[in-house]
């Protein structure tokens, strides 16, 4: 009976991904699309406060678990800047009597720990000036990490990420399988649903056998579609959130 029902929900969930390949997307939530086809029912996106009437109806038929990967401040930000419909979601959210519910595991909730593994990975020469800085000037020592992450691309910021929260990581992991085999939907998301949510998303994809090119093209396709939103947002005269 137990298998049985495994393959009712992986036939639903694979149906639902199928709903949103063509066509059933969300109208305020930003980046929103299926990780991979080797993933039924695995979903990312960017900020959900923003919801729609049509999104909120998309997000309670595929019965969403949101996995929030966003640290606390960001959560309260992005609630004071909500929708009408978005407040609807969060109130839906916090119901358990309601489809859709919320998992938070914040990824980046050390920032410390998160520049010691830009530290680390410095060049030797910038290590030394970075240790040096560390012992007479902090704020020095914060404006070379953060040009450090930003001349080291994606790569270093993605790598810093995943080194200083291996635990949270994991507890990302272990909820989007238990989020499938409830039969639900799982939706990942941070701020942009680019960087945190890409990796999460690489790290699934890689989990499934896709390829690294097909891992990168899905990473790299969040700036096209935040870019489009943005377009679209200014033309109709939305200034956007930046």
């Amino acid at each position: 009976r137990k298998m049985a029902q495994s393959k009712a929900n992986a036939i639903i969930l694979c149906a639902c991904t199928c709903f949103v390949i063509a066509g059933g997307s969300t109208t305020g939530v930003r980046n929103f699309r299926p990780v991979s086809s080797s993933l039924p029912g695995v979903y990312r996106c960017a900020a959900p406060e923003v919801a729609s009437a049509a999104d909120i109806a998309l997000f309670e038929r595929l019965q969403c678990v949101f996995i929030d990967l966003r640290n606390n401040d960001e959560v309260d930000m992005a609630r004071r800047k909500a929708t009408p419909e978005g407040l609807q979601l969060l109130g839906a959210i916090a119901d358990s009597r309601s489809s859709v519910s919320r998992v938070h595991i914040p990824v980046l909730a050390d920032v410390d720990a998160f520049f010691d593994a830009v530290e680390r990975r410095l060049p030797l020469q910038k290590g030394f000036e970075a240790f040096l800085w560390k012992l007479v000037d902090g704020r020095r020592l914060n404006e070379m990490l953060y040009d450090a992450v930003s001349q080291g691309g994606n790569a270093l910021l993605n790598t810093a990420m995943l080194e200083c929260n291996v635990p949270a990581w994991g507890r990302a992991l272990e909820a989007v399988a238990d989020g499938l085999d409830e039969g639900r939907a799982v939706v990942l998301h941070c701020a942009q649903g680019k960087d945190r949510t890409g990796v999460l998303s690489a790290l699934l994809q890689s989990a499934v056998g896709d390829t690294e090119e097909d891992i990168v093209r899905s990473y790299a396709l969040s700036e096209e579609l935040l870019d489009r939103k943005t377009t679209l947002a200014l033309t109709q005269g939305d200034g956007g959130d930046g």
